[in-house]
């Protein structure tokens, strides 16, 4: 994971091409003050939603 997510988001900034997809979404994210994300949290954010679906797929309701 620490060496995916984070070549993941450097090549997202490079391309700079929405796909439609989770890691784009955080890349266009803003806060109320207009500022983007940074490395860090879109990092987070994806290792936070990647760990939950991983969960929820090996304890169904």
């Amino acid at each position: 994971m620490d060496q995916i997510v984070p070549r993941l988001i450097t090549e997202r900034w490079v391309s700079a091409v929405d796909r439609g997809d989770l890691p784009s979404m955080l890349l266009m994210t803003t806060d109320e003050s207009g500022n983007d994300m940074n490395d860090k949290q879109i990092r987070d954010e994806v290792v936070t939603l990647f760990l939950s679906g991983h969960v929820v797929s090996r304890n169904p309701l």
